[in-house]
Formats: C-alpha cells, structure tokens, sequence
C-alpha cells in the first residue's frame, strides 16, 4: 500500500482560518480553555492575578517557555484534539508526510510531541509505519505558499487559459 497524490484541486490550505483540524487549538479557544487548568506562579503555591492569564498566542508562548503547568496542559489538551484528527485522516488517507505548521508549532516542540504521540497511538499501524510528522519548513510563510499554488492553479487551468 503506497500513499496517493490528490489533485491540486481538492487540496485546500487552512492556516489562514480555523479550520475542522485546526479548531480545537484555534486562538480563543485555547485561551479560554487555559483558564480551567491550574496556574502556577514562581513560587508554585498560588494562582496568578487575572490579569497573568494570556489573551494572545504569544503570551501563552512565554508562559510555555517558563514552564507554566496551565499552558503546558492547554497545549497538551490542544495537541491530544489536533492529533485525534490527524490519526483519523491518517488511517483514510495514507499520507506519507505530515506538516504541522502555526506560531505555538513555531516556538516550541511540546505541541508537536503530542500531535505524534497521540497520532502513532491511535492510527493503525501500517498507516504510520512510513509516516513523518513535522513542521512547516515554511514557517509563517505556509498559508501565503498555499495561496500561491492555488492561484497559480487556477490562473494557468484550461477553463481560464481558453475563455
């Protein structure tokens, strides 16, 4: 069993919204769930002041970075839901290659950890046996490299060549 090529058509670049995959880890409901983990100051014995609890990607990223039990769990939470999908699109699809982009991705590699983990213990196991999982080499760069090959796509397709 070999992975299929699928038609430039039916391939869609989604970074630049949420999309089914991306919804669980989308920027305000990963913030909003933060605030139903436990939070821990320097000290680790008491909640921080409201105003600690991120409202942007890259505040949730510094408090991943200092290794703040409430962001490792809402990255966790959010990697186990990305990685569910993946696993079940993985066992339809047969991919050879994944590629997993997005700021928090970017950043650190916790979430990319459990996106694998979570896909390679619930896909079947010839479906991973070949499969690659890893960041975007594109970097911030994906979506704007999606929307170029689908313009392009559509820009040089016969129905528009010979209208």
């Amino acid at each position: 069993m070999g992975s299929t090529a699928l038609p430039a058509k039916w391939v869609t670049p989604v970074s630049t919204r949420a999309s089914a995959v991306a919804a669980p880890a989308a920027r305000p409901d990963a913030l909003r769930r933060w605030r139903r983990f436990p939070r821990c100051c320097a000290d680790c014995r008491s909640s921080p002041p409201a105003a600690e609890t991120p409202t942007t990607v890259e505040q949730l990223i510094e408090r991943l970075r200092d290794g703040n039990l409430g962001a490792e769990q809402t990255v966790e939470e959010a990697g186990e839901a990305i990685g569910t999908m993946i696993a079940t699109l993985c066992n339809v699809l047969n991919p050879r290659h994944v590629i997993v982009g997005g700021m928090i991705v970017e950043a650190s590699d916790e979430l990319l950890t459990v996106i694998r983990t979570t896909v390679y213990r619930r896909a079947r196991p010839l479906t991973t046996r070949n499969l690659t999982i890893g960041r975007s080499p594109l970097g911030r760069f994906n979506g704007l490299a999606g929307a170029l090959v689908l313009a392009t796509d559509r820009a040089l397709s016969a129905e528009h060549l010979f209208d």
